[in-house]
């Protein structure tokens, strides 16, 4: 049955302000660009995206700024549990478990959107009030229940963790320094075991992960709380904190994460009765399990989650040759999502510039072909880009005004010939919503205006169109990990499904049934090349095409299976 959706849109899109102001009550703006300036966007680090997005940002009793990860338990509920640490919280609350919502906030997804960090985004989502769950202060443990779930919207993720504490490396660090837009930081060199002694804290001894220095990024005061991952993508402890930060010595800087295994079992010695453990929380079946693999917010049924984009980060934006308008109100763009059918969560519309009322409304739908009756969203909510222009004085300027709009639930389609629909109604005369538009050398991709009774295309440009969707799997697929509430993480081993990995002297032999795309990351997560590989089963990677160092390969299979591992290449 077709939905409709009334709501306003937001007409005003260039605008110069700064971001040292309150908004809803909250100073996090004003936290923008504070961090140093060696530190790494979360979004460089591609290979652990699904760690991202379980990380917040921690405002405390309207000062205290910290991080906190999303973690996932055995019943597979996804119960907003938020783990941290406990330093944070400062004061207990003298008698109740509940953090009101004056007292706290959590933040997810900001961050910048690009690699280049030049540009910040709004997409925020604030939940505020929590319960504590488990506590220990001599542990620096503290596990929170949220008052409520992220909205899907922001694609959350509830981390899996590991007791293990002999773990295998890389470990990565995401987290919010100074309460800045996310940061990531790697590291190769941790020691388990270790008694934190540069705080006067009362810690427990031989607690603690000690981390040798960084190769990559650092952290900072807001850092804390922010958890440490294996290589699975495991949470294994979280920051209590360490030496101070410096970009000139980020390998020798000592940082200490209190150990997850070690606190598994802690129950603070003042506050016992009032919380229960960790165990208790995040393995409430009573198992006796050591690790256990996230779980993203995608049904049971369906693969992980993912986006697909019209554009790139890099594209041009330009303003479209024709602009919605009192008489022109529809535009559709096609889809070529490489899958036969997907359910879709959430989509958003980008426009360049506009001048128009209140009474003005827009609506983004989806059609499973040209000839069908699209389904509209529920919900719409604005997201903002600003461009900096003095960091000094924290001056920016709005880069572009993205409409999200949210199904309650999933709509499920075929892609072979889907439509996205934008629609804008009761503008009146002189008023005007313009598309933002890249240049597209793809057919497929072009955006068609409706004029009169006939769909005409905007030759050579595609409006920026976001999907955020899942893949479904068809009859014949047998069930892949990650499904039945676990997701597969990055992990050393060399086979997985239909993807198997032949490390010879000369190079790396990928072996599937059917291969889609190859991708070389370097270890901080840049992207090195891409190659298409056509369906082909063998695909080789020469060591001497590459310079020395650490490199991540991502092989995606036909099917939509997907399998990475890390190598070294020394000459």
């Amino acid at each position: 049955m077709k939905r409709s959706l009334t709501a306003y849109i937001f007409c005003t899109i260039i605008v110069s302000n700064t971001y040292a102001q309150n908004i809803d009550g909250d100073m996090w703006a004003s936290t923008y660009n504070d961090a140093l300036q060696c530190n790494i966007p979360a979004i460089c680090n591609e290979e652990h995206n699904d760690i991202s997005r379980a990380t917040c940002r921690i405002y405390v009793n309207g000062q205290e700024l910290g991080t906190g990860t999303l973690v996932n338990n055995t019943a597979l509920d996804r119960k907003p549990y938020v783990l941290t640490s406990a330093h944070i919280l400062s004061d207990l609350p003298s008698e109740s478990n509940t953090i009101s919502e004056d007292n706290i906030t959590f933040l997810f997804g900001y961050e910048e959107p690009t690699c280049s960090g030049i540009i910040c985004n709004h997409e925020i989502q604030k939940i505020k009030g929590a319960t504590i769950i488990a506590y220990d202060k001599r542990a620096d443990m503290a596990l929170l229940l949220m008052s409520e779930s992220p909205s899907v919207a922001c694609r959350p993720y509830w981390a899996g963790w590991s007791i293990n504490t002999s773990p295998i490396g890389p470990y990565t660090c995401f987290h919010h320094p100074k309460g800045d837009a996310k940061k990531v930081s790697v590291t190769e060199n941790i020691t388990p075991n270790c008694t934190n002694d540069l705080y006067d804290n009362n810690y427990y001894e031989e607690n603690f992960w000690r981390v040798n220095g960084f190769y990559s990024g650092l952290v900072e005061k807001g850092s804390s709380g922010s958890a440490l991952t294996d290589n699975d993508g495991r949470i294994i402890g979280a920051l209590t904190g360490g030496n101070a930060a410096n970009c000139d010595i980020i390998d020798a800087l000592i940082e200490y994460y209190w150990m997850l295994g070690k606190a598994w079992n802690a129950t603070d010695e003042d506050n016992g009765e009032r919380f229960i453990t960790l165990a208790e929380a995040l393995a409430p079946d009573g198992s006796g399990t050591t690790s256990l693999d996230g779980l993203d917010f995608v049904t049971s049924d369906s693969r992980e989650c993912k986006q697909f984009k019209s554009y790139t980060n890099d594209s041009d934006v330009q303003e479209a040759s024709k602009t919605f308008s009192s008489t022109l109100s529809q535009l559709r763009q096609a889809i070529d999502i490489e899958a036969d059918s997907i359910e879709i969560w959430s989509m958003r519309f980008a426009t360049y510039d506009a001048t128009c009322s209140n009474v003005a409304t827009i609506a983004m739908g989806i059609a499973s072909d040209e000839d069908a009756e699209p389904t509209f969203a529920n919900s719409q909510r604005a997201i903002y880009l600003t461009k900096v222009i003095d960091s000094d004085s924290k001056e920016y300027e709005r880069y572009e005004n993205i409409l999200e709009f949210n199904f309650d639930e999933p709509i499920k389609i075929s892609t072979n010939d889907a439509y996205v629909y934008v629609k804008v109604e009761n503008l009146q005369d002189e008023e005007y919503v313009t598309p933002a538009f890249v240049a597209s050398d793809n057919v497929i991709n072009e955006a068609q205006w409706l004029i009169g009774s006939a769909w005409k295309a905007n030759t050579g440009f595609a409006a920026m169109i976001d999907i955020i969707y899942s893949e479904l799997k068809s009859d014949n697929q047998s069930q892949n990990p990650g499904d039945n509430g676990t997701v597969t993480n990055f992990s050393p081993s060399t086979h997985h499904n239909d993807i198997t990995y032949r490390k010879t002297t000369d190079g790396i032999l990928i072996e599937s049934e059917g291969l889609r795309t190859i991708k070389i990351y370097d270890i901080e997560g840049h992207l090195i090349s891409t190659c298409n590989a056509e369906g082909e089963s063998l695909y080789f990677i020469d060591f001497n095409d590459l310079y020395s160092g650490i490199y991540i390969i991502n092989a995606v299979a036909t099917d939509g299976t997907s399998r990475s591992m890390k190598t070294i290449i020394t000459h």
